[in-house]
């Protein structure tokens, strides 16, 4: 039987009410989980105090379907190419309809070397999960649980320590993380860099495989990737230039 055009189940943490949401989900079935409490007015509250991932968690627990399901951010606003991303998602949604059953997650895969031994190599980038059937988000949800129940070490490997504070103190515009370095913003970014190293450790562990979101339309993946990786650079560019 064909799919229905729709019939994935979408969630999406944000913080706030993001500017472009009407124009890409006015007709799209979305839960929608709102770490922002001064905003109570715009999707389901959230406690933020895991971030995106605990409201992953929480929408995890609130799908009812077979599948398949996606969890995104609200970066997919800001970071990325919003409607060349809605138009992929749903390709490859379709596409992994047909995908073998089994234990696999699809999205952004990112491959910066396993020497670090926090850094799993591949890892899936935190934005966004494509989880084709309900076996793979029962797992995913368990580890994202068991991830988020252990303490944040407060210091990490050496090599660790060099990786995050060269990309989160990054002086060039070709590298690293591009947002506002306050204390308190660093902190939540080292958080959510090593939850989201962990959380695929663990799902490599538990014998999920992790899939490239650009398994069956690579081209159409890379270059969507390549689009992003300029604007976010030139998006830097813009900002240092007014400093």
């Amino acid at each position: 039987m064909k799919r229905v055009k729709g019939s994935t189940e979408w969630g999406m943490v944000v913080f706030g009410k993001p500017a472009q949401f009407n124009r890409y989900f006015i007709s799209r079935s979305v839960r929608v989980l709102n770490n922002d409490t001064k905003q109570p007015h715009f999707g389901e509250p959230g406690n933020n105090r895991y971030f995106e991932f605990g409201g992953y968690l929480d929408l995890m627990e609130r799908f009812q379907t077979e599948g398949p399901y996606v969890l995104v951010n609200d970066t997919l606003f800001s970071h990325h190419h919003t409607g060349a991303w809605m138009y992929f998602i749903d390709k490859i949604t379709d596409s992994i309809s047909k995908h073998p059953k089994g234990l696999c997650v699809f999205g952004d895969i990112r491959r910066d070397g396993g020497d670090i031994p926090e850094r799993p190599d591949p890892f899936l980038a935190s934005w966004l999960f494509i989880i084709p059937n309900r076996d793979s988000l029962e797992v995913l949800k368990a580890r994202l649980r068991a991830v988020l129940a252990r303490q944040v070490p407060v210091t990490f490997s050496p090599s660790y320590e060099e990786f995050l504070n060269s990309w989160l103190k990054t002086k060039s515009i070709w590298t690293g993380w591009q947002g506002r370095a306050t204390e308190a913003n660093v902190l939540r970014k080292r958080r959510c860099i090593y939850w989201e190293h962990a959380l695929s450790k663990e799902l490599a562990l538990a014998g999920v495989d992790l899939i490239s979101a650009g398994r069956y339309h690579r081209g159409l993946y890379a270059g969507i990737r390549v689009y992003d990786r300029l604007w976010n650079r030139w998006k830097a560019l813009k900002s240092f230039q007014l400093k």
